[in-house]
C-alpha cells in the first residue's frame, strides 16, 4: 500500500453499509477514494440547499438511470458526514482529534449548508473544550456560536494569561479576525483582575491574610484557578499549625469553610459580571 508525503499509510476506501449499500436508491455519491454511497435525491435536496440547487438544474438527455456525483470527500468523511443527519442511518459518535471533528463542522456548514445539525456539532465541540479551550473559542466565532464563545473563553479563564499569549498559536485562530483575539485576551485580563478582587479580606490571624495573597495574585494571571490547590493550601496549613490560638487545630477546617462558603462565590461572581465583546 502506497504511503503518504509524510510517511502515513492511508487508510483504504470504506465499503458503504445499510443504508448507503440500497440498489433501489436513484443517486449514488462517489466518494474520491471510489466509494459508491446510495442515497435518495428527495432526501438529499430537503437537507442540504447545496444539493438542492443541484438537482433543480437542467439534466442532459443522456443522464443514466442512476446517476453518479463525483464528490472531493473521502470515502471515510463522507460516511461520517451522511451518518450525522441521513435518515435511517447509525451516527457514528466519537471523534478520534479535534482536526477530524473541524474538517467535518466545514463540511456540513460551509460546503454543504445543512444548518440543523449545528446544535448537535457544538456539543461534540463541547466535548474537546477541557483539552482545546482556545481553538474551541476560535471555532465557535469562526460560526458565530456565541453561547459556546461564551463557555470556550471562561474555560480559558483555567489557563495562565502568558499561555494565550506566548504559547504557539492554536491552529483554528486563522480563521478568525485580530479583533476576537484580542477580545479573548482582554476578557481574560478583566476577569484576572476582578477575580483577584473578588477574594474578601481574611480574618485577624496571619495565615488566612497570607493565603488570600497568594490566591489574589495566582487568581490576577489564571482566574479560574483552583483555589484549593495544594501550592495554595499547604503553605496554609503549615502556618496555621505554629499559630498559638484555636487555629492550631482547627485552622485546615476553618480555611476550607473561608474557600467553599465565601471566597470561591465571591470570586464566581466577580468574573461573571465581565463582559465578553464578541461584536455579534
Amino acid at each position: 500500500m502506497a504511503s503518504t508525503a509524510g510517511g502515513e499509510t492511508p487508510e483504504p476506501p470504506l465499503q458503504p453499509t445499510a443504508p448507503f449499500d440500497d440498489a433501489s436508491a436513484d443517486t449514488i455519491l462517489r466518494s474520491s477514494d471510489g466509494s459508491s454511497f446510495h442515497v435518495c435525491r428527495a432526501v438529499l435536496a430537503s437537507a442540504s440547499p447545496f444539493y438542492r440547487a443541484m438537482f433543480s438544474l437542467p439534466q442532459p438527455d443522456s443522464e443514466p438511470a442512476v446517476p453518479v456525483i463525483e464528490v472531493s470527500e473521502s470515502s471515510h468523511l463522507l460516511n461520517r458526514f451522511l451518518r450525522m443527519w441521513y435518515p435511517g442511518a447509525d451516527q457514528i459518535a466519537a471523534f478520534h482529534s479535534l482536526d477530524e471533528l473541524c474538517e467535518l463542522v466545514a463540511l456540513a456548514l460551509l460546503k454543504y449548508d445543512v444548518q440543523f445539525i449545528a446544535p448537535h456539532l457544538q456539543l461534540c465541540l463541547l466535548g474537546f473544550l477541557a483539552a482545546h479551550p482556545v481553538d474551541i473559542f476560535a471555532i465557535a466565532c469562526r460560526y458565530r456560536w456565541r453561547a459556546v464563545a461564551h463557555q470556550a473563553a471562561n474555560a480559558c479563564l483555567k489557563l495562565p494569561l502568558a499561555s494565550l499569549l506566548d504559547c504557539p498559536a492554536p491552529t483554528q485562530l486563522k480563521h478568525i479576525s485580530a479583533d476576537l483575539y484580542h477580545a479573548l485576551i482582554t476578557y481574560h485580563r478583566k476577569c484576572g483582575v476582578a477575580a483577584s478582587a473578588g477574594v474578601p479580606s481574611a480574618s485577624a490571624c496571619a495565615w488566612p491574610l497570607s493565603y488570600t495573597e497568594r490566591a489574589q495574585a495566582r487568581l490576577k494571571d489564571t482566574p479560574a484557578a483552583d483555589l484549593f490547590d495544594p501550592m495554595l493550601i499547604a503553605p496554609a496549613h503549615a502556618e496555621s499549625a505554629m499559630c498559638a490560638g484555636a487555629c492550631r487545630t482547627t485552622g485546615p477546617i476553618h480555611l476550607a469553610q473561608l474557600i467553599t462558603e465565601e471566597y470561591a462565590p465571591a470570586v464566581k461572581c466577580a468574573i461573571e459580571a465581565v463582559p465578553l465583546d464578541l461584536g455579534f
